[in-house]
């Protein structure tokens, strides 16, 4: 069965999802179509093809829809054009079903050419309607009507979650975290820090792909003399010091996350699912005006410590970083209660192949 899947190229979390999801599928069954971060990333090791998709970008941890709207105007061009390019890519290499995340292009050209589409997407309907409510915004309407119709459209819709409790409904299945690697895959923490080059376990900083979380590592350059320890900072290049050391993007994020000591950061679902399944302390700063990012944190307050950016000095940076560190123990022996084990994508692939 030929799959195409389509990926949003807007920071990384996607990406690394539906790579553990196409791993379970073979390589000459799959063709993928993405954009920036997404086509980059695959378009040496499959059939990939580049579309435009839509423009979610900046440097400050915080967005508006309205900002979204600008940055956007000329999106309607590039949906035709993307639904075009996708239906020829469907016919030529007879594809049976077409899995999209945050992509709509792919979720129309599947409609047209009468194949099964698949949605997998962390945003839970259910959770965004209660969270609208509560804050009642137009823009947070505008969000829900878009991803109620979208799924509604879908064949199937598969909602990655951290919340055991969660019930199918309708086209809706709920399936565990999907992560690419489970920790007992990798090798001992002791091998992977003899690997890496650490002495002691470092404090990992990552924002997800994008550079929303740029003027979080700024302030963490800044105050790292302050603490006995090491912090590296993944997915981002900049100027450090003794004590803060930056890699940029690492395929293999996942050994660096084994060996931490503790992850502070701004990033969406597929990082927090990670964290979870790593059972690693954590301090989050969700992008503000950012749904998904507040979303995916509904509930989590018992395991992580979520705190908005905005409103942060470097006082209180210190403040919350020393908290962490102190209440790391406490943090991981909770997550670790929750067994989370992380193998939604083999749920996904069957959902997919049903």
């Amino acid at each position: 069965m030929k799959t195409l899947f389509v990926v949003t190229g807007i920071g990384l979390g996607h990406t690394i999802r539906e790579e553990a999801i196409i791993n379970e599928f073979k390589k000459n069954e799959v063709v993928i179509a993405g954009f920036n971060n997404s086509y980059d990333y695959f378009k040496n090791s499959y059939k990939c093809y580049k579309i435009f998709g839509h423009k979610f970008y900046g440097y400050k941890p915080k967005t508006s829809y309205l900002k979204i709207f600008f940055e956007n105007l000329i999106y309607p061009i590039y949906l035709l054009i993307d639904i075009l390019l996708l239906c020829f890519i469907i016919f030529k290499y007879k594809i049976d079903v077409v899995v999209v995340d945050a992509e709509p292009c792919g979720l129309f050209a599947g409609k047209l050419t009468g194949r099964k589409t698949v949605i997998v997407y962390n945003l839970d309907l259910k959770k965004l309607v209660n969270y609208r409510k509560s804050k009642l915004s137009f823009g947070l309407l505008l969000v829900e009507v878009i991803v109620r119709v979208s799924y509604w459209l879908a064949d199937k819709v598969v909602i990655p979650m951290l919340d055991k409790n969660a019930k199918n409904y309708d086209n809706v299945s709920y399936v565990e975290p999907i992560i690419r690697i489970r920790p007992n895959k990798l090798g001992t923490k002791r091998e992977l820090m003899k690997k890496l080059g650490f002495k002691k376990e470092p404090i990992l900083v990552t924002i997800g792909g994008s550079k929303f979380g740029v003027p979080l590592v700024s302030g963490i350059v800044k105050i790292a003399k302050d603490f006995d320890e090491e912090f590296i900072v993944l997915g981002l290049r900049m100027g450090g010091n003794e004590n803060v050391r930056f890699y940029g993007f690492k395929k293999n994020f996942l050994e660096y996350l084994k060996v931490s000591k503790a992850v502070i950061g701004s990033f969406g679902h597929s990082t927090l699912s990670e964290i979870f399944v790593y059972d690693k302390a954590a301090l989050v700063f969700p992008i503000k005006g950012y749904v998904e990012h507040h979303l995916n944190l509904v509930s989590l307050n018992d395991y992580i410590r979520v705190r908005d950016f905005n409103n942060v000095n470097e006082y209180r940076l210190r403040l919350m970083i020393n908290a962490l560190l102190r209440d790391s123990g406490n943090l991981e022996r909770r997550m670790r209660k929750l067994n989370i084990r992380g193998n939604g994508a083999k749920e996904v692939a069957k959902l997919i192949l049903e």
